[in-house]
């Protein structure tokens, strides 16, 4: 049964953890989006060795693959925040005011009302 609350801490722990260490960073005016987004993939992969370390090493070898298996989670829910990073927040004026507008399949156009920028995104 530990087992398999360790997997289920696995899964998103460490995603989670990164995001919230990063978020408040979104209010600095002076950190850039990629800024933000290294220092959250730097806390997501330590935090991951850090849950996956015990794991790896323990004797049952099918709870460490499971839990590398579950691991890989992390990475899609980082995503989600990476797109969020990128579409909300600013890069010119570096405040969450951006407003995301479908132009057409799969382009979308970033207008920033603060401070006027304007961008296309593709996805």
């Amino acid at each position: 049964m530990n087992n398999y609350l360790l997997l289920l801490g696995i899964s998103s722990a460490p995603a989670v953890a990164s995001m919230c260490a990063t978020l408040p960073l979104w209010h600095s005016k002076h950190l850039r989006n990629r800024t933000i987004h290294t220092l959250g993939l730097i806390i997501l992969f330590l935090a991951l060795i850090c849950c996956l370390l015990p794991v790896i090493t323990s004797e049952d070898t099918g709870i460490g693959f499971a839990a590398i298996a579950v691991s890989c989670i992390n990475f899609f829910l980082f995503r989600h925040y990476e797109r969020l990073l990128y579409t909300l927040r600013c890069p010119g004026c570096r405040h969450a005011t951006l407003r995301v507008r479908a132009v057409h399949h799969k382009t979308y156009r970033l207008h920033c009302k603060r401070c006027g920028l304007y961008t296309d995104w593709h996805e």
